[in-house]
């Protein structure tokens, strides 16, 4: 039927149609502008059915010039179409997907076949109601109707136009799950027409350079030989260029060299601007990169930034050492407390013991001269203390009075 030779498959795709079952559907197979009327002849066929769609206005699905009608499309019309448009000397094929789903009794829409649109936080922006573009012309089609979440869009942020709904002042909050419906009527009938959207809403990227947030002109210190990592985090606009330059040369990022750069690390911050990160890669610091600055550089279309980081040989860290010597003095201390504590006595006896055993006779004298006729009073005494008794009465010279001993005639005994 058509010069194979010159056949080129499916030169256009043209977009999926999404329709639930029972509605109307229009697709315009698209023209090139240099085409004219009579030129050419275009036909449109189902993929796999080598009958052309019937031209006849009272078929369900026919051929109106350009566009294949459904009124309504059915569950079986879905799979892929395509038109052939041929002239004297060559053709063409353009093909498109169509999908006819079932709605479910109860369910106001069907997120499976929504159609997703993206739009921008800004003063206005316009929603459209897909695959309506061909009933637009049509005088028998009803106004539009916009529902959000299964509620009618209210109030004055919320304008139509033609089919398309505008929403003023547009917030992060708008997204979500759109309806458009309308009522179209043909040869006498009338079709409901609904369309589901899911609307994405993005924040409108500022217009001003990229900010780095690290590194900002500062230093760190690396041993010697040591591998170091070092982040270029950069939050701005879509499509600026971020890199390392040392020295003033550009550090290369597919070269792996002992130091070199990777590829993009993209996120997204919390006002919803785009986030890369650069990594800068020493893999052994040699002494030639202290004190050189590495610089992150940072463009797009407003501007340029740039910031440093300057790495330094590591110095000893004098505090750990005097924290841990302060340590061991207090643990020291808490030690030796506790041996005074419980050995109190012991060592004031070993001390008594000691000096007394050093002291000439003179100084011994001394003790006694002082006025005093005893050194000590003592009111109870353990047999076990006999012999601390004598130690500080024969060998100190100590003058103590033993209760039991001293108080009454006849009573003193060792």
């Amino acid at each position: 039927l058509f010069p194979l030779e010159k056949c080129e498959a499916y030169d256009v795709m043209l977009k999926q149609s999404l329709v639930p079952d029972g509605q109307p559907l229009a697709i315009k197979c698209s023209l090139e502008k240099s085409l004219k009327s009579g030129d050419y002849n275009l036909t449109w066929y189902k993929v796999g059915n080598q009958k052309a769609v019937p031209r006849d206005k009272l078929s369900r699905v026919h051929q109106q010039k350009d566009l294949i009608w459904f009124l309504p499309a059915m569950l079986e019309d879905s799979g892929d179409y395509e038109c052939v448009i041929r002239n004297l000397t060559s053709w063409k094929k353009m093909c498109t997907k169509v999908t006819v789903f079932e709605r479910i009794d109860g369910l106001c829409l069907n997120k499976k076949f929504a159609v997703e649109e993206v739009i921008f936080t800004s003063s206005s922006a316009k929603v459209v109601c897909p695959h309506l573009d061909f009933f637009r012309k049509e005088k028998n089609i009803h106004p539009v109707r916009w529902y959000k979440d299964c509620q009618l869009l209210e109030g004055k942020r919320f304008v139509l136009s033609n089919s398309d709904l505008i929403i003023f002042n547009v917030t992060v909050h708008d997204r979500g799950n759109y309806t458009c419906e309308t009522t179209y009527t043909y040869n006498g009938k009338q079709y409901n027409i609904s369309r589901d959207i899911s609307l994405i809403v993005e924040l409108t990227p500022p217009k001003k350079p990229p900010e780095i947030t690290y590194p900002r002109n500062n230093s760190i210190e690396v041993e010697l030989g040591s591998q170091v990592t070092v982040d270029c985090n950069t939050t701005g606009a879509d499509g600026y260029d971020v890199y390392w330059t040392g020295n003033g040369v550009y550090i290369d990022v597919f070269y792996m060299s002992r130091i070199f750069a990777t590829s993009y690390e993209g996120e997204t911050t919390y006002d919803g601007r785009p986030m890369h990160s650069v990594k800068l890669v020493i893999s052994e610091v040699s002494s030639e990169d202290y004190e050189q600055p590495f610089v992150c550089q940072a463009s797009n279309a407003f501007g340029q930034v740039a910031s440093y980081i300057i790495l330094k040989p590591r110095v000893p860290d004098i505090r750990r050492w005097l924290t841990g010597g302060l340590v061991s003095l207090l643990i020291l201390t808490f030690i030796t407390l506790i041996i005074y504590k419980i050995f109190k006595i012991d060592l004031v006896l070993w001390y008594r013991n000691s000096v007394c055993a050093l002291t000439s006779k003179e100084e011994m004298f001394m003790f006694v001269l002082d006025g005093k006729i005893y050194d000590a009073y003592v009111l109870y005494t353990k047999s076990s203390e006999g012999r601390s008794i004598y130690v500080l009465e024969k060998q100190c010279g100590y003058n103590l009075f033993i209760l039991g001993r001293d108080d009454l005639p006849g009573e003193g005994m060792l």
